[in-house]
């Protein structure tokens, strides 16, 4: 998310308005749409209308003002007439601050949620906007979207830059319709990535998000090796995040990367194959047309896609997903209580009270016995319930994070869940930097899965906002709805842990990761494990060496560790280090958050988790 806000001198203010509504959007963007209002000039790019099943897509907005003297408040809707319901994005909405004679632009992303509407609508200084810049249509097609609830329609997505070869999609979409997945936890499942969808970059790579969220609803991004090299600084970094968050970037020709990727590289066939964080960099010789590609070639390619795909192809109901990561007990509705609590109210105000007011000839007083009976049931019953729950809410987020602590990275995956007694009025915060995939399936997947279906007459329209953080607003929690979210984050952090030698060859640590360590293992450049325990926030420990060594070269392991269930693979690095662990890594477990929001702010009950598998090296401004 970007907010570049520069000033500028009178003489230039037109050159730069014009250039500012040249500003590009991802994922083939549709042409922009104008609208002036007095000093304010506001321009807004949409992506193309493609089938998306995860990560957000980007809007940005150009707001342009020529005002020598003034600034102004700009309040931005998206989009400003909703039709949709059901689950689904109701508005998005951002406020920024526009500097005298400057132009800034900024970004609003859109969930994995169905988003119905048109217009993007706008406030200055507090004052709504009549006139509406005219966006054509939101998007709002997902893979298993169907306008009123379909079955799941699996769908990954290649995006092709302008430099890749031109005959790219026509010769890759019959490679993948013919080859689906070749290995991996797709097999069980019968998946494939036969329906891939290959759209073509507008822009040029130079114009492409600088926010890894930009990038997120691709399952793999292909380029040429001359725009990897000349690509932007900023707009390589946000690659950089997206490929270790689990994406697959495939670059034809030859790519630098950073010096802590290289350790984890190997050769499959034609490509030189690096794994990175969660994902995977693919590279190989530069190509002018793809007609030669053996099928080895592109079976390289098709697997990396499918497994980048593989933690959203199926999606948890709400019962589901608290069955597999539960964060409040009891969850199905109690009929026979409810049952029982009825026929026990029924009788007290119906034949009861009668009786006893025969008996004490008092009948007329039914006209204030009868309602003060209602008034005492619904008074205990909310009583009980405050008493059973309280009213604070209670949040539970498991994470595995890859902390690369040369370029000062943190990438992030795991699951985040929330139940309130009452609807929080604060909602969800999350940085802007993070991606949440709500768990909202309809259920009958099979294997514990639900199919992403959306149903317009069930669910709720949900708010987000974008101006000081990821705010999710309305709509997303509900009181006494368990949600849940599986999450994606990458951020530039400073935690580290600190390693250093004494001269009999112990190793001693010092815990600058911000939470206390429950666990600790260290897999010394040699191969020996050592281990710790209860190493607080800003302490020095000694480790003692285990009967535990490195074993081979794993190079693979968090690649695999993001295919599969994120819970399991959690517990797998603490209960079996040497299995993942390389030389100058750690794995830390820590009973606390660090490199994710709580989300909920006023939660009472508190079960956090984060498994840390730290990569040392020496600091760089790869970032």
């Amino acid at each position: 998310m970007r907010n570049d806000t520069r000033s500028l001198p009178a003489l230039f203010r037109l050159v730069v308005v014009v250039g500012a509504l040249c500003g590009a959007a991802f994922v083939s963007p549709r042409a922009g749409a104008t609208t002036q209002y007095g000093d304010v000039t506001i321009s807004a790019r949409q992506p193309a209308d493609i089938r998306w099943a995860h990560g957000y897509l980007e809007y940005e907005v150009t707001i342009s003002n020529t005002s020598p003297n003034k600034s102004h408040t700009v309040a931005l809707r998206l989009p400003e007439a909703s039709v949709g319901g059901g689950d689904s994005i109701r508005r998005m909405t951002r406020t920024v601050s526009v500097g005298p004679a400057s132009a800034t632009r900024v970004s609003l992303f859109q969930p994995a949620l169905p988003c119905d509407g048109y217009g993007l609508g706008v406030s200055i200084d507090g004052r709504r906007q009549r006139e509406q810049v005219p966006i054509e249509g939101i998007s709002r097609r997902i893979g298993g979207w169907g306008g009123y609830g379909s079955a799941y329609d699996e769908s990954t997505m290649v995006l092709v830059s302008r430099g890749a070869p031109g005959d790219f999609e026509n010769e890759a979409r019959p490679a993948f319709e013919t080859g689906g997945r070749s290995s991996g936890r797709s097999s069980y499942y019968g998946g494939s990535t036969n329906d891939a969808q290959f759209p073509r970059a507008e822009s040029p790579v130079a114009e492409w998000s600088t926010s890894w969220l930009g990038h997120s609803a691709c399952d793999a991004v292909v380029m040429s090796g001359s725009e990897w090299r000349d690509a932007p600084a900023p707009v390589k970094a946000a690659l950089r995040q997206y490929v270790e968050c689990g994406g697959t970037l495939a670059v034809l020709g030859p790519a630098d990367m950073p010096e802590t990727w290289r350790a984890r590289t190997t050769v499959q066939g034609d490509w030189t194959v690096t794994f990175a964080g969660f994902g995977v960099m693919l590279v190989t010789d530069p190509d002018q047309s793809a007609r030669g590609w053996s099928s080895d070639k592109w079976r390289v390619l098709r697997d990396a896609v499918s497994e980048t795909y593989e933690p959203f192809r199926s999606m948890e109901s709400v019962e589901g997903a608290n069955d597999h990561f539960p964060v409040v007990e009891g969850l199905r509705t109690p009929v026979k209580g409810l049952m029982v609590l009825m026929v026990l109210f029924v009788v007290a105000i119906g034949p009861v009270n009668l009786i006893v007011l025969s008996r004490m000839k008092r009948r007329i007083w039914l006209l204030w016995t009868v309602p003060a009976i209602s008034l005492l049931t619904c008074t205990a019953v909310t009583v009980y319930a405050a008493v059973a729950e309280g009213w604070s809410g209670r949040a539970r987020i498991a994470t595995l994070t890859v902390l690369d602590q040369a370029s000062h990275r943190a990438t992030t995956v795991g699951w985040a869940a929330f139940y309130s007694p009452v609807t929080p009025r604060d909602g969800l915060h999350f940085s802007a930097d993070t991606e949440l995939t709500p768990q909202i399936g309809e259920g009958g997947g099979g294997y514990g899965y639900g199919y992403r279906s959306y149903d317009r007459g069930r669910g709720r329209p949900r708010d987000i906002d974008w101006t000081e953080d990821q705010h999710l607003a309305n709509g997303w929690v509900s009181a006494r709805v368990p949600v849940h979210f599986i999450v994606r984050a990458s951020e530039m952090r400073r935690e580290r842990l600190t390693v250093s030698m004494e001269t009999d060859g112990t190793p001693v640590v010092v815990n600058g990761l911000g939470a206390d360590i429950r666990r600790l293992w260290y897999a010394a450049p040699d191969g020996t494990i050592y281990s710790g325990s209860d190493i607080a926030a800003g302490a020095q420990a000694r480790l003692a060496p285990s009967q535990r060594i490195v074993r081979g070269l794993p190079v693979e392991g968090l690649r695999k560790a993001y295919v599969q269930d994120w819970l399991p693979s959690m517990v797998s690095f603490e209960s079996a280090p040497a299995q993942v662990l390389m030389p100058g890594c750690y794995i830390a477990v820590v009973d606390d958050l660090v490199f994710i929001e709580p989300g909920l702010r006023n939660a009472k009950t508190k079960d956090y988790k984060s498994v840390i598998y730290g990569i040392l090296g020496e600091d760089s401004d790869e970032g």
